[in-house]
């Protein structure tokens, strides 16, 4: 053993969760052992997308449709790549000619740092594509269509796109968060140190690598200064034992309220709250006469889903797909005959209906922090759904009719659902950034290091859960492996 190689990046500015345009910055620590002789040490910034996809090939002979071998597709993809001469110095090392520097023994320490852009550049390495000046004109053009009026038809439920139909090969979308799902999906951001030496009876660490976390900036995420919108999920029942219109059916539903775009922010509490209502028109007194609906159960969960797609390197570039889909629970409350007053339903100026609101106490929860925001690679996408699920029953007259009802198994269900549940990073940029703010004025000057100045400080940036502190989106264990 010759050499011991190891990469310290700092970080105690970011509670070890990096964002866009953070400085990753740090050492690389190299012990000599023994005198060796390098030519250069390199290191990367690094962030891939790794997707495999296993798929049954036909095997044999054409008309043999019982034999099938079991394949994978493997891709991967380079969301962003850095790289950097720490050794030599700059003045000393001569790109198109290969010198040996001789080491002594002893301990050196080469620092580094690299600047994490907003955007991924898979589909080019070159690095002109990640200039300042387009990150500065894709915030700019997310804070104006944030501040401008939202069309009503964006309430409208948009389907999602189909799995099949990808426009591209390449997408080109903000950098996607540090994921792992098991050896099929991941995106994984590090450091990495090599060493170049043509020795050849060198032993020791040729190479080190040091794992970080990432989170995207939210772009997208609530503004001070944005208009608020309503999105409203209804699923409707019948109640046909009513007092005050004997053997008509009475319409109900239940209501999700939720804000447009529906976001949900790990480390907070919900952002949707639940209503029960009718659009019957009633009369002065009528409503004194409804029913009371028991709550029985309330489960909400969160779809979550994982499109992995992976093309085979043969010549026909075959594009394999596949899905994993997770229920998390958040919460699943036994409300015990949670009684609901429906005569306390009140009817707003801007509603056409009367509607009471639940509770909060029956369904209240908080979002889990190791929620990965909702993004999309060339080759990985994840997406969610929100879920609820109620159990209730009637008591039509009075009080004493709900047991006969309850033995009778009267008790009813019924599902709510979301189709773009979008589960943001947290990290929003604050007002003076938005304003007044280094990104409306940033000079896209580099200097001779690829440093960019101009850019927001950590003092620009809002933390929710502090301002040192970012949120804990740990990682598996495997992760953090090379």
């Amino acid at each position: 053993m010759s050499t011991k190689l190891e990469v310290n990046i700092d970080r105690i500015a970011t509670g070890d969760t990096f964002t866009n345009y953070d400085i990753v910055q740090g050492t690389i620590e190299l012990q000599v052992l023994e005198r060796i002789s390098l030519s250069k040490i390199e290191v990367i910034l690094e962030g891939t997308s790794k997707s495999k996809v296993y798929y049954k090939e036909r095997s044999g002979k054409p008309n043999n449709y019982k034999n099938y071998n079991v394949q994978n597709a493997i891709n991967k993809h380079t969301q962003v790549y850095q790289e950097l001469i720490v050794f030599p110095s700059k003045g000393t090392y001569n790109k198109g000619r290969i010198q040996e520097f001789n080491l002594d023994v002893g301990r050196y320490s080469y620092p580094f740092s690299f600047q994490l852009p907003m955007d991924n550049d898979c589909a080019s390495s070159s690095a002109s594509r990640n200039t300042m000046k387009d990150h500065k004109a894709r915030v700019q053009h997310h804070r104006k269509s944030l501040l401008k009026s939202i069309p009503f038809n964006s309430l409208k439920k948009k389907p999602s796109k189909p799995m099949g139909q990808i426009e591209a090969k390449h997408v080109t979308n903000q950098l996607p968060p540090s994921f792992y799902l098991n050896d099929d999906a991941s995106i994984k951001y590090g450091v990495r140190a090599t060493l170049f030496t043509t020795q050849l009876d060198f032993f020791g660490d040729r190479s080190a690598y040091g794992p970080f976390v990432f989170l995207p900036l939210d772009l997208e995420g609530p503004l001070p200064d944005a208009p608020k919108y309503e999105l409203n999920i209804r699923e409707s029942f019948l109640c046909s034992k009513m007092v005050h219109t004997p053997g008509t059916p009475l319409h109900f539903f239940f209501e999700l309220r939720l804000n447009d775009p529906a976001n949900f922010t790990p480390g907070e509490k919900q952002s949707y709250t639940l209503h029960i209502g009718t659009r019957h028109q009633f009369t002065n007194q009528s409503t004194d006469v409804m029913p009371t609906i028991y709550l029985m159960k309330i489960k909400t969960s969160l779809l979550c889903i994982t499109d992995i797609r992976a093309d085979d390197d043969r010549l026909t570039g075959t594009l394999h797909k596949t899905q994993h889909v997770k229920t998390l629970v958040l919460v699943e409350k036994d409300l015990n005959k949670y009684p609901i007053e429906l005569s306390g339903m009140e009817r707003k100026l801007d509603q056409d209906s009367y509607s009471v609101e639940v509770p909060l106490e029956c369904y209240s929860h908080s979002i889990p922090t190791d929620l990965p925001p909702t993004f999309e690679t060339c080759n990985l996408s994840r997406s969610y759904k929100l879920e609820l699920v109620i159990s209730y029953a009637f008591d039509p007259a009075a009080k004493k009719g709900f047991l006969r009802q309850f033995q009778l198994g009267s008790i009813k269900k019924v599902k709510l659902r979301t189709e773009n549940m979008r589960v943001v990073s947290g990290i929003y940029l604050n007002r003076g950034a938005l304003g007044n703010s280094s990104l409306n004025s940033v000079d896209s000057t580099v200097d001779d290091n690829d440093t960019v100045y101009g850019l927001p400080s950590h003092e620009d940036i809002k933390y929710p859960w502090g301002q040192l502190v970012r949120r804990d989106y740990c990682q598996e264990k495997e992760y953090y492996l090379e």
